[in-house]
């Protein structure tokens, strides 16, 4: 597993391709310029140093300290341009393609069942007023400037399978033809109320792909009619092919915790899908109000009875079959797209992608890249890992645990890949024993590990 890890490792942060891509994006054009772009790319990625939050002073003498490297906070500024953005993103981009190949899948008999097991979600970033230009705030906010980060996450392979970053008008919507773009035979797509759209349905299941997602309650849902007029030639009357579902009748009539399933067609499109309805305990449904309630207040609207209505009960549609996932479990198998929320809380908590002072736009661009390849990095090392421990001991890593590990060893990380790749094996088993010394996930009763989901047997 380390080998694989380890050729990973030093293709993707190669010194020779680092150059190689400074001189494409033309961030460096001499050989005499004091800041090359190995020590530029260790500043960014490396040097635990935030470039959005310590002054260009406190960086200059950082880099006189640790480097020898004499420049004033004025050229270092300069040094922070187009090209040096062009430069790391298109390092971030090449190491996202390497990553993809390089996965390491759980496999258990559920999992066995999908190619892939995705999850797609977006964050916001607030910035500083100055890159109003590049990304658009909020609209009538007061911020005027922020970004939007949507990340695909293949939660099978433990890998970040999409990264994009736009401005916060984008919607998760509208974010869609990347993501079919990118759908292959036996994917599962769990998919938030925010990518919901029954044309996306429909295309995943072209594609021979599957798709787990909440209902929009506001979309209307049909039964077949069991009793419809017909012609005298036999034809049914088209017009009463399909009967209207009452979804608040549907909700009412289902006793505490009882799980119910209906042949649902959905839509104007008459979507065929399987509708599953959960009924959830007092105390989730008291959630689930509380939450509506602090909308409203946000949008200064009123909840609907409707919505009240149907806060006892959680919507779910997919077309992958009851030998698979059966009505009992759908719940839980949904339940896995929570995992996105510790990428992004590893982004803002760990890494600081949110830590960013009142700096120029491309400042701010150089350190969004260069958190994304740290996380692609940290990334491969902590799910290599989370398969090795899991397949040799049976043990669970917390992904947010073994993300602070390594960034603490990426110190050790750099001096490896660039100054004795030989030692390299040495560090990751280091991390290796750090994790499995402090990194195991702690075990909660009432709640299932992704892991155990795995494991159901079904």
């Amino acid at each position: 597993m380390k080998s694989k890890l380890d050729k990973f490792i030093k293709k993707s942060i190669c010194k020779h391709r680092i150059d190689e891509i400074a001189r494409e994006s033309k961030f460096i054009q001499r050989n005499s310029e004091k800041m090359n772009s190995q020590i530029f790319f260790e500043l960014n990625v490396f040097d635990n140093k935030n470039i959005c939050t310590e002054s260009l002073g406190e960086l200059s003498t950082f880099l006189y300290k640790s480097k020898k490297i004499k420049i004033t906070p004025q050229a270092l500024d300069e040094r922070f341009n187009t090209k040096a953005v062009d430069f790391l993103k298109q390092i971030f981009q090449e190491i996202m393609t390497e990553s993809i190949k390089n996965q390491y899948k759980i496999n258990t008999e559920f999992t066995n069942h999908f190619n892939r097991i995705r999850i797609t979600d977006s964050s916001n970033i607030e910035l500083p007023n100055k890159c109003k230009n590049k990304y658009k705030g909020y609209g009538g906010s007061a911020k005027e400037s922020a970004a939007k980060l949507q990340v695909t996450y293949d939660i099978k392979a433990g890998s970040i399978a999409l990264v994009d970053v736009s401005d916060v008008t984008t919607s998760d919507a509208g974010y869609l033809p990347a993501l079919e773009n990118t759908i292959e035979k036996g994917d599962l797509e769990l998919k938030d109320l925010g990518y919901f759209s029954l044309k996306n349905f429909e295309m995943i299941e072209e594609s021979s792909a599957y798709y787990l997602s909440r209902l929009k309650t506001n979309t209307t849902v049909y039964i077949l009619n069991p009793n419809p007029e017909k012609h005298g030639t036999g034809n049914i009357v088209k017009s009463t092919e399909y009967i209207k579902l009452d979804l608040v009748k549907e909700a009412n009539a289902l006793k505490a915790n009882e799980i119910k399933e209906i042949e649902a067609f959905i839509g104007r499109r008459k979507v065929k899908t399987r509708l599953v309805l959960c009924r959830l305990p007092e105390e989730a449904v008291a959630r689930k109000l509380e939450n509506h309630k602090k909308v409203a207040k946000k949008k200064q609207t009123k909840t609907s009875k409707k919505s009240k209505d149907l806060s006892i009960v959680n919507f779910y549609i997919t077309n992958v079959s009851a030998e698979i996932i059966p009505k009992e479990i759908v719940f839980l198998t949904y339940s896995l797209r929570w995992q996105i929320e510790i990428i992004f809380k590893i982004l803002k908590s760990t890494l600081e992608i949110d830590k960013i002072k009142d700096v120029k736009l491309e400042r701010v661009q150089c350190h969004l890249y260069s958190t994304l390849i740290k996380m692609l990095l940290s990334s491969q090392i902590v799910f290599s890992l989370r398969e090795e421990i899991y397949t040799k001991k049976s043990k669970e890593i917390s992904e947010i645990k073994a993300f602070k590990i390594v960034n603490v060893f990426f110190e050790e990380l750099k001096n490896a890949i660039f100054h004795s790749t030989s030692k390299l094996k040495i560090v990751l088993k280091r991390i290796t024993e750090a994790i499995l010394k402090n990194g195991i996930k702690s075990k909660h009763k009432k709640k299932k590990t992704v892991l155990a989901i795995f494991n159901i047997n079904v």
